[in-house]
């Protein structure tokens, strides 16, 4: 059997199954089949602090699906498969360094040619902006995903503990002012506005750390929560299968033993990959 359900699922139907943690089991209601500790822990995820700022000129996404212009650019679409519903959400990224002294980016900034007040409902803003997402590559902050009941159709609690560590906080002060820095530089002159999200009238580090914890969010990059290795915590071993367990693998971002730096997605194929590869060997 395969367990494939991604670093929420895959530790919320271990649970309901009976297996993981005995007091959080107890708690939701579910027998005790396998005691396994670490299932649902050392939740990790890439952090992202989203700041915003208003664009002089009139080059982004937002006057372009605002109002009547909506249905010029649905048109143009569906026509000739061009303009800003052609193009990708993200179609700039850039990998920085914090600090110097890094021997690799720990930073991965998302830039988003538009901007929004409210990140749920995704309602464009009418004058033009742009969002700067900085996102924190190698979080040292660690949450947990846990079941609250045995209904299998109720979702599990999650808390991904956002900035826990001083490391995590000290990243996300320095990814701010990198942003910063990227938006007044001069080749931004005859773009830049002002400044929307947290504010130029936030300035001080201690400031800059309290819009953080407004402003930082989930990038759903989640991992980690039956992870690989050998102390009790972890989940699977070097081959995936659970501790404890026979004929049951898991392979999903989960395993992880920590985030990758980067987007998920190329790691997720791998894993699956792999995975296959380590199942047809044991068939021979």
């Amino acid at each position: 059997m395969i367990l494939s359900g991604g670093a929420f699922n895959s530790p919320q139907l271990l649970e309901l199954s009976g297996v993981g943690q005995p007091k959080i089991l107890k708690k939701a209601g579910v027998e005790v089949f396998h005691d396994l500790p670490g299932v649902g822990n050392q939740l990790q995820d890439h952090q992202i602090i989203r700041m915003r700022w208003r664009i002089a000129r009139k080059v982004t996404f937002n006057e372009q699906v605002y109002g009547w212009r909506a249905m010029r650019s649905v048109i143009k679409y569906l026509f000739k498969r061009s303009g800003v519903l052609s193009m990708p959400t993200l179609p700039i990224s850039a990998f920085a360094k914090t600090k110097p002294e890094l021997s690799s980016p720990d930073l991965q900034i998302q830039v988003f040619p538009g901007s929004y007040e409210n990140l749920e409902a995704r309602k464009l803003d009418p004058q033009p902006g742009v969002t700067l997402g900085a996102t924190m590559l190698r979080p040292e902050s660690r949450g947990w995903v846990h079941i609250t009941s045995s209904n299998a159709y109720d979702a599990p609690a999650i808390f991904h503990n956002l900035l826990e560590t001083e490391g995590d906080r000290n990243t996300a002060v320095l990814s701010m002012k990198l942003c910063r820095q990227l938006m007044e530089a001069n080749a931004m002159s005859d773009l830049y506005g002002c400044e929307l999200t947290p504010g130029k009238d936030i300035k001080e580090d201690d400031e800059l750390l309290d819009a953080a914890r407004d402003l930082v969010q989930s990038n759903w990059h989640p991992t980690s929560t039956c992870r690989m290795g050998t102390d009790k915590l972890s989940v699977v071993d070097e081959r995936l299968r659970i501790h404890g367990l026979t004929n049951i693998r898991i392979a999903d971002a989960s395993i992880m033993p920590t985030a990758v730096s980067g987007n998920t997605n190329a790691a997720c194929i791998m894993i699956g990959e792999k995975a296959s590869d380590m199942i047809l060997e044991d068939q021979k």
